[in-house]
């Protein structure tokens, strides 16, 4: 599987990453990655995030594909607060996309 690696400090020079128009490029750069069956690693280090920058950003995937993307995904250069905002976003979009796809 070949991999890739996404550092988001190279998308802003601000270093944060705020709104859900910012992820959206970012999501279809991920997205077209994903289908191609790569291991994409998302580095977040030196930056800050919204959770509406990452429930654009990954959410809305988890939402459309369930969780077991996330197989080829690894984030790292995570700080406190991006582990929380992810944890949170991961766990309620899993839970959405579950209560869709139970029938």
């Amino acid at each position: 599987m070949m991999k890739t690696i996404i550092p988001l400090s190279e998308y802003t020079q601000a270093h944060f990453l705020g709104s859900r128009y910012s992820a959206r490029p970012l999501r279809d750069q991920l997205e077209a990655m994903l289908a191609e069956h790569r291991e994409i690693t998302i580095d977040f280090k030196g930056m800050s995030v919204t959770q509406s920058f990452i429930d654009e950003f990954v959410g809305v995937l988890i939402l459309k594909n369930g969780e077991s993307l996330l197989r080829q995904v690894v984030f790292k250069g995570c700080s406190l607060d991006i582990k929380e905002i992810l944890k949170f976003v991961i766990g309620r979009r899993t839970e959405d996309y579950k209560q869709v796809h139970q029938h």
